[in-house]
């Protein structure tokens, strides 16, 4: 054997070489990013989770959500703290969802069962007041989404 075929060998497996790695790259992207979209779902879930299972297990914040949310004022001080709590939480959980769709990590289908909550939860006339007192809290993009719910839960 000649040092060219030697040579041509060696750049052949060279280059064999580096299409296997790239592919074994590909593969590992594409998992890391199938596990990442999980982890910001489950995350997501598991905030939402929170607020509900709250309510769920506390009959005396279940009272408190119900009557803020009829209307707001009728809460004491304390009342009022926590209803506010939960309601900024749970602005707070959406928007994650909605950032998170719109960068691409969570699908555009999820959205579609989130805006459903968000329609839900500004269709409740003291989760309205809430908002007005606290919109500036949040970013720009996210209070046009949320008065576009609003305005299809006022309809």
């Amino acid at each position: 054997m000649n040092i060219e075929t030697v040579v041509t060998i060696v750049e052949t497996v060279s280059q064999v070489a580096v299409v296997i790695t790239l592919f074994y790259l590909a593969i590992q992207i594409r998992q890391n990013t199938i596990q990442s979209r999980r982890s910001e779902l489950d995350f997501a879930m598991e905030q939402s989770g929170l607020v509900r299972m709250a309510l769920a297990e506390n009959s005396e914040l279940a009272d408190i959500w119900l009557k803020g949310s009829a209307n707001r004022r009728m809460l004491c001080k304390i009342e009022k703290l926590r209803f506010d709590s939960l309601v900024n939480q749970r602005f707070w959980v959406l928007f994650h969802m909605y950032d998170r769709t719109e960068t691409g990590f969570l699908e555009e289908s999820f959205w579609g069962y989130a805006s459903k909550q968000l329609e839900q939860l500004v269709g409740a006339p003291g989760v309205q007041e809430w908002w007005q007192e606290n919109l500036h809290l949040f970013p720009k993009q996210y209070i046009k989404v949320v008065a576009r719910h609003v305005s299809i839960a006022s309809s």
